[in-house]
């Protein structure tokens, strides 16, 4: 009678290599994906890049240019609102918060058509680097989504939901911020 054990152990010794392998790899992707902790927090992956600002190089204050692939990027004013627009309607934000609309002209500068999104191109962060929720408040100005023909320009208000003691907003658009400030620094019907 023939006995099957080292073909057991063979079988064995397959599993707890392939289970070895897999331990390997994951604490090799694990390790290897750590460039996308953000700031020493826990959230990784894409969420993390989403939620939290990316390096930048420069920071614009509102009113100048910068270019940023044949497109000047302008913050020409900064505005808040607690929902109410000049037709009467309201469009309430949660207690302690407020609608920041920011006033964005873009130039196409370069010889091609541009495409711009409000949604993908700009993104605003606080002082502590968390993203804000972007919103739609149907009582801003313009907008800059769609294709920039060569030589032309757009202007629209881009909003967001921030909290009314939000600090150190920052505008970001590719590598460069705009410094906006505090939120606590346009009242509700204040203009630019």
């Amino acid at each position: 009678m023939k006995r099957k054990i080292p073909a057991v152990k063979n079988h064995l010794r397959f599993r707890l290599g392939l289970f070895g392998l897999l331990l390997i790899g994951a604490v090799g992707l694990s390790t290897g994906c750590g460039n996308f902790v953000a700031r020493g927090d826990i959230d990784v992956g894409v969420q993390a890049f989403r939620d939290y600002m990316p390096d930048v190089s420069q920071e614009i204050p509102i009113g100048e240019a910068t270019i940023f692939d044949d497109l000047a990027v302008t913050v020409v004013g900064v505005r808040a609102t607690d929902g109410r627009d000049n037709g009467g309607r309201h469009h309430p934000v949660p207690a302690g918060h407020l609608y920041l609309l920011v006033n964005v002209l873009m130039e196409n500068q370069g010889d091609r058509q541009e495409d711009v999104s409000t949604r993908m191109n700009f993104g605003l962060f606080d002082s502590m680097g968390k993203s804000q929720e972007w919103a739609f408040y149907p009582g801003a100005t313009g907008s800059i989504d769609g294709r920039i023909d060569p030589g032309q320009e757009r202007t629209g208000e881009l909003a967001w939901k921030v909290a009314e003691n939000a600090k150190g907003l920052k505008l970001v658009y590719g590598h460069v911020a705009f410094s906006i400030g505090e939120a606590s620094g346009y009242r509700p019907g204040s203009p630019d």
